[in-house]
């Protein structure tokens, strides 16, 4: 895709908003020829009170990202009122408002207003970011319309995966350069805010948002060729996180009222933890699978009349092998604890071969894996049985050897004693 090295440009090249010319005029004729009328839209969300009207959220919006509504107007005794309300506390020129729609939501007011605009009241670095946010609206509609027509002559499926996968390995990496060479790592939870200055910072951050926006398109059209090890869309993270808000909150009070161990539940609720925090390329596909699974299978559980227990978290864990090795350490813990509990080798062995046995029977999802770097919990667990098993078999071997010896020598030790005492008797000595 040819149109993708735009993204190069900005970052490297004549581009870079940090070495380009401050040429307003150049920017102003670019943003004429494609928007003879410059025009802004506003939504504002409101709310009525005994006092008044309260504003609670509003949204500016220039050139592309102007939406069109699908309401054209809204009959309501109070819209001249709040037209009024507005136009004096956003000092707008009512002269200037071309078109205004009321939608209501409730007890809110939805207000979006159409406002002709001037290019001399844009400042030098307004102009600027609009040029970028132009530059960057066109390059994604011709780099997803390339991307099809290029998909669509592939015939072979391997092809078509090495392009997808060629093609979101290189938007991941111009990701990862704009986050850790352009954008200060303090802005990051701010990824998806301009500021009011539109600063340089800004352009990079819309230069972060057309990547996340192909990569979202690509995940959307042909996610079943991505790979999986590389990281999820911030997006997409914020969608699971919404998605998933109410039922992480269910989920969490019934752990709470399971009464677990402070280190079983720190160690249950780690998947729980990573789903709250939301940082930018952090999530792989497989770990973003897997963390869906993991919540949604809690929260079936939590559903039941019959709350958690220490048992029902101990299968679920093993049954969506979470592989962690604190769960790993944990459980090998817990086993030895139940060993010193028991006297003798044969003891502790019968209770290894138990575990042991369970180890293979118990029902894990093998397509699923906390951690795909390490081994199945199932395979963890075995190989740690077997050697307890190996080293409590040779404790038993060397104890029967012991008291066979010991018993030897005290027979041997016995007639030594009867002898002397025979031959003292016979007054030998």
């Amino acid at each position: 895709m040819e149109n993708i090295s735009v993204f190069y440009r900005i970052l490297n090249e004549d581009l870079s908003p940090l070495i380009r010319p401050s040429n307003t005029q150049l920017y102003v004729d670019y943003l004429k020829e494609k928007f003879p009328e410059a025009k802004y839209q506003l939504k504002i969300k409101l709310s009525s009170t005994i006092k008044g009207y309260i504003i609670h959220e509003w949204k500016e919006s220039r050139f592309s990202n102007i939406e069109s509504s699908s309401v054209e107007h809204t009959d309501d005794a109070n819209f001249p009122d709040i037209l009024d309300f507005l136009t004096k506390e956003l000092k707008i020129d009512n002269q200037k408002v071309i078109n205004q729609i009321l939608i209501l939501e409730g007890q809110y007011s939805i207000i979006e207003l159409l406002i002709k605009d001037d290019y001399q009241a844009l400042s030098g670095q307004k102009i600027k970011f609009y040029y970028y946010q132009e530059t960057l609206f066109d390059a994604y509609a011709v780099i997803t319309k390339q991307l099809n027509e290029k998909i669509f002559k592939l015939k072979d499926e391997e092809q078509i995966r090495l392009y997808i996968r060629k093609n979101q390995t290189l938007m991941i990496g111009y990701m990862k350069s704009i986050l850790n060479d352009y954008i200060p790592k303090k802005e990051w939870n701010s990824l998806f805010q301009i500021s009011e200055d539109h600063t340089t910072t800004d352009i990079f951050k819309l230069t972060y948002h057309s990547l996340e926006d192909i990569l979202v398109y690509i995940e959307k059209s042909f996610g079943h060729y991505l790979d999986t090890n590389l990281p999820v869309p911030y997006q997409s993270r914020l969608l699971l996180a919404i998605k998933h808000a109410e039922k992480l909150g269910e989920v969490l009070d019934q752990v709470e009222r399971a009464q677990l161990d402070p280190e079983l539940y720190g160690i249950v609720t780690i998947p729980f933890d990573r789903l709250s925090i939301l940082e930018p390329l952090t999530f792989t596909y497989q770990s973003h699978f897997y963390h869906e699974h993991y919540l949604l299978t809690f929260h079936r559980y939590s559903q039941q009349q019959v709350p958690l227990n220490g048992k029902e978290v101990f299968l679920i864990l093993w049954r969506l092998n979470f592989n962690a090795l604190k769960f790993f350490n944990y459980l090998t813990i817990q086993i030895h604890k139940e060993l010193k509990e028991r006297e003798t080798p044969k003891d502790k062995l019968e209770l290894l071969y138990y575990y042991h046995k369970l180890c293979n029977q118990l029902p894990v999802k093998t397509h699923l894996s906390y951690n795909p770097n390490l081994l199945p919990l199932k395979d963890q667990m075995s190989i740690w049985l077997q050697e307890e098993i190996n080293f409590q078999k040779r404790k038993l071997k060397y104890a029967t050897t012991f008291s066979g010896i010991r018993s030897t020598n005290d027979k041997t030790l016995f007639k030594d004693v009867g002898a002397s005492a025979f031959f003292i008797c016979q007054g030998i000595f």
